[in-house]
């Protein structure tokens, strides 16, 4: 069980993973503060942190942004948006179309990343398997509750089919592509992230590669 998550860009080099690089603080002063019981309490602080590995070139910038507002801002400010899509017209209308209108404005790049999450399975029960804790992610109050074993226990009390019915559903190779198409074809995005819930993420991330990625590509270049 697990989740296999990759980025392409489309028409180039397949990548897979992420590279982190050491972070060097530098303590400058303590900061103390007096508890309810008058004991001091030390905070460390920092007036400037750097990287043992700077890199070669200018980091690109991009923002995330699900609503007009800050599409606009991100469209201005940002070099690319990265934005969720459930229904690509929607995302189109609300997201993307003011953030290329305004990247367009100010004389930067438009670069957009859209995601988009589905559950690869034959059936319900492993659909659900699939999941496993992300299943509170659609139960209702998530945008309230603190606690994600809550959430979870929520989607656990109700019907299967009503928490799955927020998910797109994909049990083949055919439905993968169908459901990351419209993200080429309809909004031209530059990056796709396939973000996929299986059973097997392994065996899932080798059919992306070999048989999703290819298709998508090809008809980026159609």
């Amino acid at each position: 069980m697990g989740t296999c998550w990759l980025r392409f860009r489309v028409g180039g080099v397949l990548r897979l993973g992420t590279h982190r690089l050491p972070v060097s603080p530098v303590m400058s002063s303590r900061v103390i503060i007096t508890s309810p019981t008058n004991r001091p309490i030390v905070h460390p602080t920092t007036d400037s942190a750097r990287l043992y590995s700077p890199p070669p070139r200018k980091t690109p910038i991009w923002m995330a942004a699900g609503g007009p507002q800050s599409a606009t801002f991100a469209g201005r400010r940002a070099d690319g948006l990265i934005t969720s899509v459930k229904a690509p017209a929607d995302a189109l209308e609300r997201a993307i179309g003011p953030f290329r209108a305004s990247a367009e404005k100010w004389g930067r790049a438009g670069t957009v990343l859209t995601t988009r999450w589905c559950v690869l399975a034959g059936d319900e029960s492993e659909a659900w398997e699939a999941l496993g804790s992300m299943r509170g992610l659609r139960a209702p109050g998530r945008l309230q509750a603190v606690d994600p074993m809550v959430l979870r226990e929520r989607a656990d009390s109700m019907d299967r089919a009503e928490i799955l019915g927020k998910y797109t559903l994909a049990s083949d190779v055919e439905d993968l592509i169908e459901v990351y198409r419209p993200l080429v074809t309809e909004i031209g995005a530059d990056y796709v992230a396939v973000q996929i819930a299986s059973t097997n993420p392994d065996r899932t991330l080798e059919i992306v590669e070999k048989e999703v990625l290819p298709e998508l590509r090809a008809m980026a270049d159609s």
